[in-house]
């Protein structure tokens, strides 16, 4: 990505970053040989690229095909790559959230989905304005978590915003809930992080990238508490970690390994800006398991920003013999 504006640190959900003719650093998206150092191709964008360049490999595995990439400006890019080179290369906008005063900071979550599609999961946020005094809390900004399919086959961005194709599961969702899957017309859904719908979650955003495992996907996100009239001590804030169903946003917390029907978030000991959850493969005697650091328990209990926790589908992963047919003498 092209990097942070500077002017993007204007207290307002608005920066001037265009104004006058001025064209806003950052704003596109570089590919350099790994070798060389030398740049085969460059893509704009509407606004700076802050966030990392999240990279899928679609048709053959190991083999990457596609990138996607988010703007501060609320838009969200994909590149097509293909073996007959740079200059066959193209950027198209695939989705976009306008108006509200939202900002992505971090990249996708990404996972192949049948029928040739992606779903693509982030949230939306400011962390350089995490405090009480900022815009984001002084003059709300509804900040969103986003999971929708994207179509590979398609270039028409869409609105992630429209409840026409996106369903709003800012109200509590359960196991039954119909889901975004694969075949469905619905493309996908948002939460709105003000879930209570009351003054204490004002200023709640995404200050972390997510990842998508075990059929949900986590992520955290940042609240500033305002000091205590006559206090002389400050607070770091709530910070809370959130496990949902991918597919219909269900809370993944306290279900005993189900992906849905649970708590939808709990916080982190001690607030302040918790690090992005990161998934790794540990060996651990014969075993290969894999693990998250940075994300809320599962279990339900105390979460620290740098506690980690065994993930694994929420499916029972032992096979039986069922039927057995044989015929002949060998």
């Amino acid at each position: 990505g092209g990097g942070y504006d500077p002017c993007e640190d204007e207290n307002t959900a608005t920066p001037d970053c265009t104004a006058n003719g001025r064209v806003e650093k950052g704003a596109g998206v570089f590919v350099l040989d790994a070798q060389t150092g030398n740049e085969l191709a460059f893509f704009p964008t509407a606004r700076s690229v802050a966030a990392d360049v999240s990279l899928i490999s679609v048709a053959q595995v190991g083999v990457v095909d596609h990138a996607y990439a988010a703007d501060t400006g609320g838009d969200i890019y994909r590149i097509d790559f293909n073996a007959a080179g740079p200059s066959s290369w193209a950027i198209h906008e695939i989705a976009y959230t306008h108006g509200g005063g939202r900002k992505f900071l971090y990249g996708p979550a990404l996972l192949v989905a049948p029928n040739n599609q992606v779903y693509v999961a982030l949230g939306s946020g400011d962390r350089a304005h995490p405090l009480a005094t900022e815009y984001p809390y002084v003059t709300e900004v509804e900040d969103r978590f986003y999971v929708f399919k994207d179509e590979l086959d398609s270039t028409t961005p869409l609105n992630l915003d429209d409840t026409t194709y996106m369903d709003n599961f800012t109200s509590p969702t359960s196991c039954s809930t119909q889901g975004v899957l694969p075949t469905s017309d619905t493309r996908g859904w948002f939460l709105t992080l003000d879930e209570n719908n009351d003054a204490s979650d004002e200023g709640e955003q995404t200050v972390t990238s997510a990842v998508i495992a075990a059929g949900m996907v986590a992520f955290s996100t940042h609240r500033p508490v305002p000091a205590s009239q006559g206090s002389c001590s400050t607070s770091l804030g709530i910070a809370q970690g959130y496990w949902l169903n991918l597919f219909n946003a269900s809370g993944g917390i306290s279900t005993s390994g189900a992906a849905c029907g649970g708590t939808r978030y709990v916080p982190f000991v001690g607030g302040g800006l918790p690090p992005s959850p990161v998934l790794a493969t540990v060996p651990i005697g014969n075993t290969v398991d894999q693990v998250i650091i940075g994300a809320a328990q599962r279990s339900g209990g105390a979460s620290t920003a740098i506690s980690p926790q065994e993930i694994g589908p929420a499916i029972t992963p032992t096979r039986k013999l069922i039927y057995w047919k044989s015929s002949g003498t060998d």
